[in-house]
């Protein structure tokens, strides 16, 4: 499977409507796969966005990279889609989730000191691991992002997301 196990942390309850960025480093090749793993599923026909971001010049999510795919989130397991991405250049970006019903993921543990920061100006959240916002599920991912973030921090752990190659 996809999933390390050694590396999961803990798992992540996300509500409907509800999106997670987290920070990740791509590098220039094309990706034929985006994913997570559901550790608890909706129990209903119902779906979750994934996508990818670029950094904006104040370190936060910007306009899209990758407008994104579908993947469903009813029952548990890895979930992945089939995807054609090749990021103009390697470097940092922002994995996006938003779900439409609630179900749980895996987070993974953060090594001390490797994903900090998230463009954050306050020293309260000067250690964030990642970002949450809240949208209708019925609309698109949008590009640019104006939305307001939640920085979340406290347990080293991100939300887990992958893209690979297939």
């Amino acid at each position: 499977g996809i999933t390390n196990k050694f590396m999961q942390a803990a798992i992540l309850a996300v509500s409907a409507n509800e999106l997670l960025f987290t920070l990740t480093y791509l590098h220039n090749v094309t990706y034929t796969r985006i994913g997570t793993n559901v550790t608890t599923g909706s129990g209903s026909a119902t779906s979750a966005r994934l996508g990818v971001y670029n950094v904006g010049s104040d370190g936060l999510p910007s306009t899209l990279a990758f407008a994104g795919a579908t993947i469903s989130i009813q029952t548990t397991g890895e979930k992945e889609a089939t995807i054609s991405f090749t990021p103009p250049v390697s470097g940092w970006y922002y994995f996006v989730l938003q779900a439409e019903a609630n179900f749980s993921m895996d987070k993974y543990n953060i090594i001390d000191g490797m994903i900090r920061g998230l463009g954050s100006s306050s020293a309260t959240t000067a250690e964030s691991h990642y970002t949450t916002d809240s949208r209708s599920y019925a609309s698109a991912l949008e590009t640019p992002y104006t939305g307001t973030f939640t920085f979340v921090d406290g347990d080293n752990t991100a939300p887990m997301m992958w893209v690979r190659r297939v």
